[in-house]
């Protein structure tokens, strides 16, 4: 009886305990988790960033990750700190289901330095060029270097400008120092002037010459010709406003002299009004020879007038002749203080030719190129181009 008794007790303590403990977990708040992962964009993950729910405070590891577990039902607020900076906020509701919340965080600002240096092409450095990066601008040192600090990782367009012009090169920063270098190629002489005669019409002044005694434009061998008159010493003239205080002239053309003595060509002339241009370097080409002379004021230096004295000749042999085309170039080095001249190519036997200071020209008002022939003398010329610096 005492045994059915006690083992009756046992029953009803277990029972209410079960019951107790029900009631317990009736009322006990609920809980869940919230896990997830803190990256950057390019997908690396940060360690060490703070997470922060509600009051709770968890830290990510090196993969990134964090998690809060036994976190009471319902939302707060959640924010994610990375090197003191607040990076992510918003509102995080915990329920019977993980809650997984991944935050992804700008790539972070890199900086790096651009250096770089300007340079001709014959190594020479360039001071004093402006170079810009952006908004930001600076120039060359003496040894035509530059520098930009502090630039942010990312593509550029780094601008040089030099004598007037811009040059461009892309470089990309992605590196604590990158460098860019400019080599600046001279540009040399600018094309001015370039007259083939092609066109209808006969009359030079449709192509801007001015002429005396009959010149006229005529058809020879495929080509068209400006030609002089034959019975007078005459001449023809084309302004060149380009050859004012020019540092370098080029003059190229075709020429025949079809009879007669000379014809010639004169460059940097300065007085139309007479049939020798005033002062210029002139070249005329004989049946022979080429013969240059330089004339001061309708003159040769130092010359009586009219004795017709030349400077310097040179024979051209098989190359010249009455009746056959030759192309002459001539280059006046004003920087230089020379003369070089050139037939078909080849340069002439003497040239280049030094040009005494006192006999270079370099003015405002030496700016025609002039044509000329002897009287009894059929000159033609074609082809002529200009080019100065």
């Amino acid at each position: 009886m005492r045994r059915t008794r006690l083992l009756v007790g046992l029953i009803g303590i277990l029972a209410l305990s079960l019951v107790v403990t029900g009631c317990l977990n009736l009322f006990a708040p609920k809980v869940g988790e919230v896990r997830g992962k803190v990256t950057y964009e390019s997908g690396t993950p940060i360690e060490g960033a703070e997470v922060k729910l509600g009051t709770a405070v968890a830290k990510t590891n090196a993969q990134g990750e964090y998690a809060f577990t036994k976190i009471r039902h319902g939302t707060y607020d959640f924010s994610v700190v990375v090197n003191g900076t607040t990076v992510h906020t918003q509102k995080v509701t915990v329920g019977d289901k993980p809650a997984v919340v991944n935050v992804t965080v700008p790539d972070p600002v890199q900086y790096g330095k651009v250096v770089g240096t300007v340079k001709r092409d014959d190594g020479d450095p360039v001071a004093g060029a402006t170079v810009r990066l952006g908004d930001r601008s600076t120039t060359t040192d003496a040894d035509g270097a530059f520098e930009f600090s502090d630039v942010p990782y990312g593509t550029y367009t780094v601008r040089v400008e030099v004598d007037g012009k811009e040059h461009t090169e892309q470089v990309e920063v992605n590196a604590p120092e990158v460098s860019v270098h400019f080599v600046i190629e001279e540009a040399g002489p600018a094309l001015v002037y370039d007259e083939d005669f092609s066109g209808p019409g006969d009359d030079p002044a449709a192509f801007g010459w001015t002429t005396h005694d009959g010149w006229s434009i005529v058809e020879r061998d495929g080509k068209r010709w400006i030609q002089s008159a034959h019975e007078v010493e005459t001449r023809a003239y084309i302004e060149i406003p380009d050859f004012a205080m020019a540092k370098l002239v080029i003059v190229e053309y075709t020429t025949i002299l079809d009879s007669g003595a000379a014809a010639a060509v004169r460059i940097l002339a300065d007085d139309t009004s007479h049939l020798r241009g005033g002062t210029n370097f002139a070249f005329s080409l004989t049946s022979s020879e080429l013969i240059m002379r330089r004339h001061t004021n309708n003159n040769y230096p130092g010359i009586t007038p009219g004795t017709g004295n030349a400077i310097f000749s040179a024979p051209l042999g098989a190359a010249a002749g009455v009746g056959k085309a030759v192309q002459l170039r001539i280059v006046y080095d004003h920087e230089n203080e020379q003369l070089d001249a050139y037939v078909n190519g080849e340069q002439v036997t003497g040239y280049p030719w030094p040009v005494p200071t006192d006999l270079l020209i370099q003015t405002e008002t030496n700016t025609y190129l002039m044509l000329h022939s002897n009287a009894n003398a059929t000159g033609l010329w074609t082809d002529i181009k200009v080019w100065v610096e």
